[in-house]
């Protein structure tokens, strides 16, 4: 009796050992919990509204400038490190198939044919046509963790792309904006410098009709000297920016720059051609007026300092 129970009860351990084992290893799939970010509701300076068909993925586009759109597009698609990050993506995706294709039932197929003669009996044919299937059950989930892991791959490679293509978008806009903003003060400092000169002049005249002293033109030639000084900076900069825009956008620094020059030409309206010849015209007869006054005037002074000498 006893021997009866100890056959009957063994069986039983063992099955329910077998069960809590399958039950543990049912999936090896890694769940990871959410993160708990607190998103608020607006920004925190501004109301962050953005314009209407603008994405800011291509945020460089609020410019308005087509030469800085061709620019980064150029520059998108001669970069290396975008060519890694779309093959990292493109094996990514093939891993994800891969893992995808597991869960799928395998199926093949095979055909031949055969034609055998024998004496004088004929000839005869033979064809054979093999189908097989299989079917691989995932019972404790390791197909499924594999396409999940692969499916979290593939979003990390097309986050990385993403992110390769903004960085050269970001380097290429930075270049380019410095580069316009270098070129900007190189004009406002030629201006300056020759409007600085004729105030020298000037100032010379003055001093010889001994109206203005010699500390006053050397203040004159100071400011001249000192605008002068900043010339050779900004080109200096203007031709470093340039060298590394040309690099970034994979063209010639020549051809680069004579596309610059283009695009720089071509951004002055027509309609600034019409005012200059009305308004800006008109302005500088009467800016140039008081000046050929003065010029006259010391002239005379001049030559009238000159008869009381004698």
């Amino acid at each position: 009796m006893l021997n009866i129970d100890r056959q009957l009860r063994t069986p039983c351990w063992s099955v329910l050992a077998a069960a809590a084992l399958l039950s543990g290893c049912a999936s090896t799939a890694v769940v990871v919990p959410p993160l708990a970010v607190d998103v608020p509701a607006a920004w925190a300076a501004g109301d962050g509204r953005v314009a209407a068909g603008t994405s800011r993925a291509s945020w460089w586009q609020t410019f308005n400038d087509a030469l800085l759109n061709s620019l980064v597009a150029q520059a998108l698609q001669s970069s290396t490190r975008v060519d890694i990050a779309q093959a990292t993506l493109r094996q990514a995706r093939a891993t994800r198939d891969v893992s995808a294709a597991g869960l799928l039932p395998d199926v093949g197929g095979s055909a031949s044919a055969q034609r055998s003669r024998s004496g004088n009996n004929g000839s005869s044919n033979s064809l054979r046509v093999g189908l097989d299937a299989s079917w691989e059950l995932d019972v404790f989930g390791a197909n499924r963790s594999a396409l999940a892991t692969s499916e979290a791959s593939l979003r990390a490679s097309a986050a990385s792309l993403a992110d390769v293509q903004v960085s050269i978008a970001a380097e290429v806009a930075l270049a380019y904006l410095s580069l316009r903003n270098a070129q900007a003060r190189l004009a406002i400092a030629n201006d300056n410098l020759a409007s600085q000169q004729e105030t020298l002049q000037l100032t010379q005249w003055r001093e010889q009709a001994g109206l203005a002293t010699a500390l006053e033109t050397e203040q004159a030639r100071g400011a001249v000297e000192q605008t002068r000084a900043q010339r050779p900076g900004l080109q200096t900069s203007i031709e470093q920016t340039g060298h590394a825009l040309a690099l970034l956008v994979g063209q010639p620094p020549a051809a680069l720059s004579a596309q610059l020059a283009a695009a720089r030409d071509a951004a002055q309206p027509a309609r600034h051609a019409g005012q200059r010849g009305r308004g800006t015209r008109r302005r500088e007869r009467r800016s140039r007026a008081p000046v050929q006054g003065t010029r006259r005037w010391l002239g005379s002074a001049g030559h009238g300092h000159r008869a009381l000498g004698r």
